[in-house]
Parts: C-alpha cells; sequence; structure tokens
C-alpha cells in the first residue's frame, strides 16, 4: 500500500471516528466543544485550566483557535470537564 493510500485510510478512519465531520475542522470543533462543556460546567478558563493542569493562556489560546492540542492534552481537558475525550470531537447535535 502506497504512503497516499495509508493517508487516505487515516483520514478516513478519523472522519469515521469523529462521526463524520463535514467540513468543520477539527480543531475549531474542538474549540467550541471544549467552550461548550466548560460553560455548562459553570467553569471559567482559569478554572478549567487548573482541573487539567494547564496555564490559563494555554486554554484562552486553545478557545480561540491558536493551539493544537496533543492527544494527550485533550484528554487532561475532557477529564477536567468530565466528559469522554471523543465528546470534545462530536459535532453538536443539529
Amino acid at each position: 500500500m502506497s504512503r497516499a493510500e495509508n493517508d487516505t485510510i487515516g483520514i478516513q478512519t478519523l472522519a469515521d471516528f469523529c462521526g463524520h465531520i463535514r467540513e468543520m475542522d477539527v480543531v475549531l470543533l474542538l474549540v467550541e466543544n471544549v467552550r461548550h462543556h466548560r460553560k455548562l460546567k459553570g467553569m471559567t478558563q482559569e478554572q478549567l485550566a487548573l482541573e487539567a493542569g494547564m496555564e490559563r493562556s494555554y486554554v484562552s489560546d486553545l478557545e480561540r483557535g491558536q493551539r493544537n492540542p496533543s492527544v494527550r492534552a485533550l484528554g487532561r481537558l475532557a477529564e477536567a470537564l468530565g466528559v469522554r475525550p471523543h465528546a470534545l470531537l462530536e459535532e453538536p447535535a443539529q
């Protein structure tokens, strides 16, 4: 299998995992979901950062789409928000 085929398969698999994300960028989807779940919990960026073991500026940058978080950071954010990591990558219900 060629590298191009592997890349395509990887992207297809990620798209399937994320609930067939249509045109929305995954980072923007993460940004919206982090902000949504943070506000549902009544948390400030500072409180979320403290719970996730991050700097407040990192959470702020993330919510402005200025950061591309690692899988580890995604897990820490999800834990601090009390959701499963995949919930931060799902499209909102229509």
